[in-house]
Formats: structure tokens, C-alpha cells, sequence
């Protein structure tokens, strides 16, 4: 199979992504005749094959992280409880992998995955500490690239965790350990620096061990 079906301007239609959206539509059309024959909604049809599809791409990824022994999985999404993922989770979790995720602040629990016991919670702006421990980390107009050779600025909580799964990932570089020591002031905002001068007891950067002593976390 050809990696690559074809272009449409700057957007690229790849062989996987084609089959698995065309498997899809097939899987809801059938479902939702089915629904309609036993006299059932058909938007439920395609509701359910809808969150199926969502479940099992991100299910699938995470597997291979977890197959593959990732030391950080980075998970910049929230969403409902899943029972398969959080399975998922917890198993990363036991093997010693890093779990970052966004916290959604318009749910009470911060939202799934940041909710799962062991997973680090992150929000690109302050939170309530009767909330939990949640980090906070930069999220707001956050240059990313756009389809055209274009940016854009992005903001959210996705993006913090994202920025904070990559300091992770250098801190593990630096010293693995169980579990990432991650320096932050009293409103939870990460102090990158201070974190690797805890790791590795040097930094390249103007921070000192002093900013260590004086950080809450």
C-alpha cells in the first residue's frame, strides 16, 4: 500500500488514515440501518461508533507507547471516563512511565485522563488548590505551525502539557527516577530551571540551587 494516496494543496492524504476513516463511515451506515430496522434513533448508531472510533485510535496509541516502554506519554486531551484507557493508564503507570495530561477546568474533577491517581494534571492558567494538585505551566498564544508554511498562536491546556511532557522527558534524560520531581511556587507554576538544577545539581541557565530551597514543590 502506497503511503501517501494524494495532496490536496497543502494537505497530505495519507494510505492508513484513509482506510481506518472509510472503515468508519461503513461500520455507522450498517449500524445505523440496523438501529432504524429494530426501531432505534440512528444518531445513536453513529454516536457510539463515533466515540468507538475515538477510543480505539487513542487506545491503540497508547498500547504501542506502553508496548514500546515510552518513559513519557504525553496526553494533551480531556474528555469522559474511559474504562479501557484507564486500564491502559494504570498499567503505564506500574511499568514507570510519565503521564501528562491536560486539566479541564469546566469539569469538577479536572477531567479524564488528568483525574486518574498518578497522572500529572496540567492547566495553562492557576487552580483552586481545593481542586487538587494541578501544575501550571505556559498555554496561551503558543506559536504552532498551520498547513501553507503558515503559524498561528494556540492557547489551552494542551499545550501546557504538552511543554511540561517535554521537560519530563529531559529530566529523565538527566536522572530517571519513579517519579518526575517537578519544582513549582505556591500556585503550581513549574519553574523549569529549578526543576533540572534538583536533578542534576547544575543548570545552564542563571538558576541556582537557592530557587530550589525557596519552591514549595
Amino acid at each position: 500500500m502506497l503511503p501517501t494516496l494524494f495532496k490536496i494543496g497543502p494537505i497530505t492524504i495519507h494510505s492508513f488514515g484513509f482506510m481506518l476513516a472509510v472503515g468508519f463511515l461503513l461500520v455507522a451506515w450498517f449500524a445505523a440501518k440496523e438501529f432504524n430496522r429494530r426501531g432505534y434513533s440512528s444518531d445513536d448508531a453513529w454516536t457510539i461508533t463515533l466515540a468507538a472510533m475515538i477510543g480505539g485510535v487513542i487506545g491503540a496509541k497508547l498500547y504501542f507507547a506502553i508496548d514500546q516502554r515510552a518513559d513519557v506519554i504525553n496526553m494533551s486531551l480531556s474528555g469522559p471516563d474511559d474504562r479501557l484507557l484507564r486500564q491502559l493508564i494504570d498499567v503505564a503507570l506500574e511499568r514507570g512511565s510519565a503521564v501528562i495530561a491536560a486539566f479541564d477546568k469546566r469539569r469538577p474533577d479536572g477531567g479524564f485522563p488528568a483525574s486518574v491517581l498518578g497522572v500529572i494534571a496540567v492547566s495553562d492558567s492557576p487552580v483552586a488548590p481545593l481542586r487538587g494538585h494541578v501544575y501550571t505551566a505556559p498555554g496561551r498564544d503558543i506559536p504552532t505551525t498551520q498547513p501553507g508554511d503558515r503559524w498561528f498562536l494556540v492557547n489551552g491546556s494542551s499545550y501546557a502539557a504538552a511543554h511540561v511532557s517535554g521537560l519530563v522527558a529531559l529530566l529523565r534524560q538527566k536522572r530517571r527516577s519513579p517519579e518526575p520531581t517537578l519544582v513549582s511556587g505556591r500556585n503550581g507554576t513549574i519553574d523549569a530551571c529549578a526543576s533540572l538544577v534538583r536533578v542534576t545539581g547544575a543548570c545552564d541557565c542563571s538558576c541556582s540551587r537557592a530557587r530550589v530551597a525557596s519552591s514549595a514543590h
